[in-house]
């Protein structure tokens, strides 16, 4: 099967959320409904770091706004989004206090 194009391939983009990774899917499946299926949320991280737990989220990029909607109306706290992993950790987990 020959690879896809760049152009082709989804887009994604990366979450650091504050809270525990099954809260954050528990709440993604009642609030996206569908539109979980279409956001292809996909767990990369999940921790504690200074007694706080977080977790990186890997969203489709058409998705973001419902993700972020779905997550404001549960009191999720967001840090930042990132287009790749290596920024998102670099950037963002330092920032995590208690």
């Amino acid at each position: 099967m020959p690879k896809l194009k760049p152009s082709a391939r989804e887009k994604k983009r990366y979450l650091v959320l504050l809270d525990k990774k099954e809260k954050i899917d528990k709440i993604l499946r009642e609030n996206l409904g569908i539109g979980y299926v279409r956001a292809r949320p996909f767990f990369i991280e999940a921790g504690k770091k200074n007694e706080v737990d977080y977790a990186i989220v890997c969203i489709n990029n058409k998705s973001l706004n419902d993700v972020k909607s779905a997550l404001a109306n549960a009191k999720i706290n967001c840090i930042g989004i990132s287009g790749t992993i290596k920024k998102a950790r670099s950037k963002f987990l330092p920032k995590i206090r208690k």
